[in-house]
């Protein structure tokens, strides 16, 4: 579920699912679904033929046991709105795993999840001057 609408997917295994569940809800799936809401900067509203243009782990790439973990791991704890991103506890569990689908640092996916926190038009927060970062 994203926002206030529910889109089907019918996947052929509970792990692959539990995957792309880990995986879309993971800082590189948000930021794959925020640079395809509206042009306006508003609360997103996801478009099921854009949905099509998200990139996710195949059923069979090595990644997909650590994401399935990683969604085991948090499926009772609540993922925070993305207006209370730098608040959430299940995002950095699922970062990690969603590191390993793409090769990439852990370190660079936690300062995306920083930066999107930080984002205005995300964090509801007015714009702060960053120059000096």
């Amino acid at each position: 579920m994203l926002g206030a609408g529910w889109m089907l997917v019918k996947v052929e295994s509970e792990e692959y699912e539990q995957a792309l569940c880990a995986f879309l809800n993971s800082t590189p799936g948000l930021l794959q679904m925020l640079n395809r809401r509206a042009r306006k900067l508003t609360y997103p509203k996801w478009n099921p033929v854009l949905w099509r243009a998200v990139k996710v782990p195949p059923p069979d790439h090595e990644a997909v046991g650590g994401l399935a973990e990683a969604f085991r791991d948090v499926k009772d704890l609540r993922v925070e709105r993305l207006d209370h991103l730098d608040d959430c506890q299940v995002r950095p569990i699922i970062d990690r795993a969603a590191t390993r689908v793409l090769g990439v640092d852990e370190a660079d996916v936690a300062q995306w999840w920083r930066l999107v926190a930080a984002e205005p038009t995300i964090s509801k927060r007015e714009m702060q001057d960053n120059s000096q970062v």
